[in-house]
């Protein structure tokens, strides 16, 4: 009987892991899969999709999850490989070569079934805790940061958790956003809501015309290196010191009204220590960079290419904690981890 290249069937047959899967069948499973994940990529990369495509495309990959890796093991039942190698479709970057492999490899003998029974209990389980995963991503979102505007909250190479929630920050919560001047994801600290009046006068921000208190907190230092996956330089307090030598910013804890506080870092005099005031809108927030004289952030107008004020249904949601982060230009490289940020929460 002629294999079936049906989608439907093919989803169907892709949780019965005892089977086996041919070429053409595994290149239909492919472009089934590639299909929705490409969308989503483009998507996050490229436009703005409404929240209920992200969804959509969210819950329909979590569901591909059990059929795909599934349809790779039968592939692999097809070829003769052990089934212990269905942990390479489970790994990035190795997925894309075994799928290579799987989608050009010829006819070969077939292992018995019962040899990948062990294969098959764990491969199942695992995915089944992947899918459920891809699926809770309707509720959260990673984010990698890739520049110093935030620090010391955030640094170079975090990976943070943001929650979906896109209703209008409070006061010093640290947002995610999407700039559509800019065409990426941003993130920065709310610092004005609707109706506020905010200015900056000599690197200090007033809020309704009352100056946020700033209290000495010492130096930030770090190590004059390139930094993440963009390979920048931090830049200094202390002037500009060599490779690898110490370097520092100031260090200052301000308060909100609300009674939070948080650090914010001055390196010298620059153009927006000082801007005229600005009234929130309805439906916006202002945000600004912790690290202040090295973040692009609401000081600077939209038709300037700032960020500007920031429309409420370009919110994402809410950074709350790190998830792991690295000091390399890899998140991959494991020697470069910062084993101290691990689940380390953002205040």
């Amino acid at each position: 009987m002629r294999a079936t290249l049906n989608p439907l069937r093919l989803f169907i047959a892709g949780f019965d892991w005892s089977g086996r899967t041919g070429r053409l069948q595994l290149l239909v499973v492919f472009f089934m899969t590639l299909a929705p994940s490409a969308a989503f990529l483009l998507g996050q990369l490229y436009t703005r999709f409404p929240r209920w495509v992200d969804i959509l495309l969210i819950l329909v990959l979590g569901i591909l999850t059990i059929p795909q890796i599934g349809h790779v093991l039968r592939r692999l039942n097809d070829t003769g490989r052990s089934g212990w190698w269905v942990w390479a479709a489970l790994v990035p970057y190795t997925a894309v070569p075994l799928w290579l492999y799987l989608l050009f490899k010829g006819p070969s003998y077939a292992r018995p079934s019962s040899e990948l029974s062990t294969a098959r209990s764990v491969g199942f389980v695992l995915t089944i805790f992947l899918a459920v995963l891809m699926a809770s991503r309707v509720f959260w979102t990673p984010f990698t940061i890739p520049t110093g505007s935030m620090k010391p909250a955030l640094l170079v190479g975090d990976y943070v958790i943001a929650t979906v929630d896109r209703r209008l920050p409070e006061r010093g919560d640290v947002i995610v956003f999407y700039s559509s001047v800019r065409g990426q994801m941003l993130v920065k600290r709310a610092i004005g809501l609707p109706g506020d009046r905010v200015q900056m006068a000599d690197a200090v921000v007033l809020l309704n015309g009352e100056a946020l208190p700033q209290t000495d907190a010492g130096l930030f230092t770090e190590t004059m290196v390139k930094q993440g996956s963009m390979g920048l330089f931090p830049r200094c307090y202390n002037g500009a010191v060599g490779t690898g030598a110490l370097c520092e910013k100031r260090m200052f804890t301000e308060r909100l009204p609300s009674g939070r506080s948080h650090e914010v870092l001055n390196i010298g005099d620059t153009a927006l220590d000082t801007t005229t005031e600005m009234t929130v809108p309805a439906g916006h927030v202002l945000v600004l960079g912790d690290n202040r004289d090295n973040s692009s952030d609401s000081r600077i107008a939209r038709a300037a290419g700032g960020v500007g004020l920031v429309p409420q249904d370009a919110l994402v949601g809410h950074v709350r904690r790190v998830l792991f982060s690295t000091e390399g230009a890899s998140p991959w490289a494991i020697w470069n981890l910062r084993w101290d940020r691990f689940l380390e929460g953002v205040r």
